[in-house]
């Protein structure tokens, strides 16, 4: 039994080489006596590499009719035309990130764009969106924005623990405030 899954697999530029090299064998073509770089290998060659690639163009398009395969452009061409939905871009996660002069080093003045902090394997970075005045011995709430979009920055409450920026004394948090959360947008 054929499925739509096969019927959407495009063939690899080798498999249509042979099925070329083939069918111009059975027309009479001395194939086997075709070497590498000679006229008729090299054009058959750049033959079978467009026609691979206009299998997947018309795979593409075929697959672009139906949810569980198209993707990219596609999917989101059959999104607005069968359902009048849009997707919508990922937006890169902001939140509260508690600074606390641990060490009474302070007081320092942040500015915008001044520090990096991560989670414990430093593997998520967040950027501070705006500056303050971080007391000596007290701490500092400032809204922080992650390096990337996606919802892969939506860390947990308390998973943000490392300053990377060298700020004496200073360690950060990202408490979970009155929402539940430390997230913002």
């Amino acid at each position: 039994m054929v499925t739509l899954a096969d019927l959407l697999r495009a063939p690899s530029k080798d498999e249509v080489l042979d099925l070329l090299v083939a069918t111009l064998r059975l027309a009479g073509f001395p194939v086997a006596s075709w070497q590498p770089g000679s006229i008729p290998r090299t054009l058959t060659e750049a033959e079978s590499a467009n026609l691979a690639d206009l299998a997947q163009t018309i795979r593409s398009i075929a697959a672009g009719g139906f949810l569980e395969y198209a993707e990219g452009g596609w999917l989101d061409l059959l999104a607005d035309g069968l359902y009048d939905e849009r997707r919508k871009p990922s937006v890169f996660t902001q939140g509260t990130i508690r600074l606390t002069d641990a060490a009474g080093a302070g007081p320092f003045t942040i500015v915008p764009g001044q520090l990096w902090a991560s989670d414990i394997g430093r593997t998520r970075r967040f950027t501070n969106l705006v500056g303050g005045s971080l007391p000596l011995s007290g701490t500092l709430d400032l809204t922080w924005q992650a390096e990337s979009p996606g919802a892969a920055w939506n860390l947990a409450s308390g998973a943000i623990v490392n300053l990377l920026t060298s700020l004496p004394g200073v360690t950060v948090s990202n408490p979970a405030l009155p929402s539940g959360t430390w997230i913002t947008q």
